[in-house]
């Protein structure tokens, strides 16, 4: 059992498919923790970027491929973040099949 300090209070929390990590919105920032220990390995936005923090996450969701993370704002805000691996195409061909929704 672990207990870590959050950055907010937790409102989603999704496993990725190898069950190594775990996706969270903490707040209105989304963060990639370590499963086994939850340890912080990736906060979006990045704290000290200079990116205004965003409003609040309402909705989180993974690809089947945990290739992109799909976040709803409660400003009706979507932001779709990508792994950087995955080639640019395909994340434009993502966003055009939710415009066409």
């Amino acid at each position: 059992m672990c207990r870590v300090p959050l950055r907010a209070p937790l409102g989603h929390l999704l496993c990725t498919r190898d069950g190594e990590m775990v996706v969270a919105s903490e707040g209105a920032l989304v963060t990639v923790r370590r499963l086994h220990d939850l340890q912080l390995l990736h906060c979006y936005p990045e704290a000290a970027s200079a990116v205004p923090v965003p409003p609040r996450v309402c909705a989180l969701s993974l690809c089947a491929e945990n290739h992109h993370t799909f976040v709803g704002t409660e400003d009706g805000g979507l932001c779709i973040l990508a792994n950087p691996i995955v080639n640019i195409q395909v994340l434009e061909a993502i966003a055009g099949e939710l415009l066409n929704l």
